[in-house]
Formats: structure tokens, C-alpha cells, sequence
């Protein structure tokens, strides 16, 4: 949150100071006095000193040479039906088959039998409107554009079952809102005792809630944090987590270099960071990896975030290197790194 603070008031001095267990309160003080009075920037305290948190080598890493992987494990996705997620998912499954459980808050609506098939936003909703008369059909454009984004949303959960399925693994989509922690561990329960154990984690659910840090309510920061935050908290309540061999966090590079206008969303995937770290330490035995993503082509950015990011000599990840890079450090990297930052030029 800081780091993006920075960016939007540049005159501000702003300051994160992260403060290890200490029993003497008194010496956690000192050092945090002795903390403001260095350069803007980021600072953990600790028992022994301060010492400034900088961009270290653990977050980056060249992708290994691909390989193929011999365990079929049993994945649970949350975010998985659609977006990038999707896209690192059918990767995956080309990679490891097994069966991968895709948890979503969305609904799966049933396409039409009448209705042409139409993967443009704009020209369903005027088929949709036209059409108005059909049976069971809205009428009141705000009501047709949320059937049109429902039945949108259902095409690509199905499109991403089918990918799953032709790379040669099972698929299952279950609707759940993972903030919801009583919803959330009965449908895993139930899923488990069918399918098995789960032994393998990708969360990938986020949603956004943009302003700058001074305009941002309680309320921005909870929406961003809800499916960050508290949907991995209630997904490792529900699960054994020592069968898990692997765990993959969808991160963000803002959380690492902040980004003007989603100071909540930074704070979000830097949680994710730390968490991945912790986790890491408590399950030696587990490929645990946190993918401080850049833009990808598609998922959150839309035509106007496209044209900002080409003005400031961004590029964008495309989908195919995406997932690539992400099954490559999944199931390949060295145990010990642990965060990446990934942009465009892994593509190269």
C-alpha cells in the first residue's frame, strides 16, 4: 500500500516498517523511531536491527527447461474457470492430467437453444434484446446486460472444462464463494470424499477496486481483500494442508513496486507474498510459489489499461508464455525460490 502511496503523492514521506515478535516493547519502540528517521522506504525491524527490504534475487528466476512430470494429483483452483487462471490451469493439466476441481462464485447459466453462439459482449446483448419476446428472456437493458455477462461467464467455464478435459485430465466446476468459510468447507468435504484428497493448491481468485489510497473506503480495501485474503485463509482451514505438494498464489508486480491507484489491491498480493514465504517455512516438503504477475493480454486489462501500459513502455504478457511460465516454476524451479516477479520478457 505504501509502495503505491509513493507513487501517487511523491512529495509524502511514507514509510512501512514491518516489526518482528519482540518481548521488549520498549526496544521495538526505539527501533521504529531510529526507522523514521531513515530515507522513505520499506523496513523490517528485528531483534538484532533494521534492516530496508529491497527487490533480492529471490524474486526473480530464468524458466527451466520443460519437463514432463509423472504424479497425478488432484488440484483444487480457485478463480479457475475463467481468466488467466484458466489459462495456467489447461497448462497444468497438459502437464500433470490427474483431476483439477475449479472453484467460481459464478453460476453456470444453460446457452439458449435459439440464441446464435456469440462471444462479444456488445452484440449479445443487442441479440438478447431483439429477442426480449423469447420465453423466460429479460426485458430492461440493465437486466439483459447481466444475463448477457452471466451466459458470457458460464461459455468460458465451459470452454475451460473442455481444455482441461482435452489436455487429458478430469474437470469439475464447483460454485462456492470461498468467503464464505461454512460454504466453503462442507463443498470441499463433500468434493474430498468423492474425488479424493486434494493434493495440489492454485489460488487465483481476485477481484478489483481501484482509487487512490486517500479516496479508498473500508469497504474498497475489504472487496479486494475478501477473495485474497480471507478465501486462502478459509481454503487452508478446510484442507489437510501437509498432502499438499504444491502451492501456487497468483500475486501481482504491484505488490512489489506498487502501482498509482491500487494501493488496496498491492497490500492484498503482498500478503500473498509473506504468506507463501511463511507457508514454505512450514511445509519443507511442498513446491510452494507466489507469481507476482505483470499485465497479461486479456484477464483485467482491458483496451484503455492496454494503451496506458504501451505509453509507458510496458509490454503485456501473452497467454501462451503465461501459463508456460507458470507450469514451468510450479513443477520445475528450485525449492528454495520461492516469489517471481514475471513480465513480457520471459517470453522472450
Amino acid at each position: 500500500m505504501v509502495r503505491s502511496l509513493r507513487q501517487e503523492r511523491p512529495d509524502a514521506e511514507a514509510y512501512s516498517i514491518s516489526i518482528a515478535q519482540d518481548t521488549n516493547p520498549g526496544s521495538v519502540a526505539s527501533k521504529v523511531i531510529q526507522a523514521l528517521s531513515l530515507p522513505n522506504g520499506d523496513y523490517s525491524v528485528q531483534r538484532n536491527g533494521i534492516y530496508q527490504d529491497v527487490l533480492g534475487e529471490d524474486h526473480l528466476s530464468p524458466a527451466p527447461p520443460e519437463q514432463q512430470s509423472d504424479f497425478k494429483p488432484i488440484w483444487l483452483v480457485s478463480g479457475g474457470g475463467r481468466g488467466v487462471t484458466a489459462d495456467c490451469t489447461a497448462e497444468l493439466a497438459r502437464r500433470t492430467g490427474g483431476t483439477f476441481i475449479l472453484l467460481g462464485r459464478s453460476d453456470v447459466t444453460p446457452w439458449p437453444e435459439w440464441l446464435p453462439l456469440e462471444r462479444d459482449l456488445k452484440t449479445l446483448r443487442g441479440l438478447l434484446a431483439r429477442n426480449s419476446g423469447q420465453p423466460g428472456m429479460p426485458r430492461k437493458p440493465m437486466e439483459i446486460d447481466k444475463y448477457a455477462r452471466r451466459l458470457l461467464a458460464s461459455l468460458e467455464i465451459s470452454n475451460t472444462i473442455a481444455s482441461i478435459e482435452q489436455a487429458g485430465a478430469k474437470a469439475r466446476y464447483i460454485q462456492a464463494d470461498i468467503g464464505d468459510a461454512n460454504q466453503l468447507h462442507t463443498a470441499l468435504q463433500d468434493i474430498q470424499n468423492e474425488q479424493g484428497r486434494i493434493t495440489g493448491l492454485v489460488h487465483g481468485a481476485g477481484v478489483l477496486a481501484d482509487g487512490t489510497a486517500e479516496s479508498l473506503r473500508p469497504e474498497d480495501f475489504q472487496r479486494v481483500f475478501g477473495p485474497k485474503v480471507s478465501g486462502l485463509e478459509n481454503i487452508l482451514a478446510s484442507l489437510d494442508v501437509n498432502s499438499l505438494s504444491h502451492i501456487a498464489l497468483f500475486s501481482s508486480a504491484s505488490a512489489v513496486f506498487g502501482n498509482e491507484g491500487q494501493a488496496n489491491y498491492a497490500a492484498a498480493n503482498e500478503w500473498l507474498n509473506n504468506v507463501a514465504l511463511h507457508l514454505a517455512g512450514e511445509l519443507p516438503a511442498t513446491q510452494v510459489k507466489a507469481f507476482c504477475w505483470g499485465p497479461w493480454q486479456g484477464g483485467m486489462v482491458d483496451e484503455a489499461l492496454a494503451r496506458m501500459f504501451a505509453e509507458r513502455g510496458i509490454g503485456l504478457i501473452g497467454k501462451a508464455d503465461g501459463a508456460r511460465i507458470f507450469a514451468d516454476q510450479l513443477l520445475q524451479s528450485p525449492h528454495d525460490q520461492i516469489r517471481f516477479v514475471v513480465g513480457d520478457d520471459w517470453g522472450e
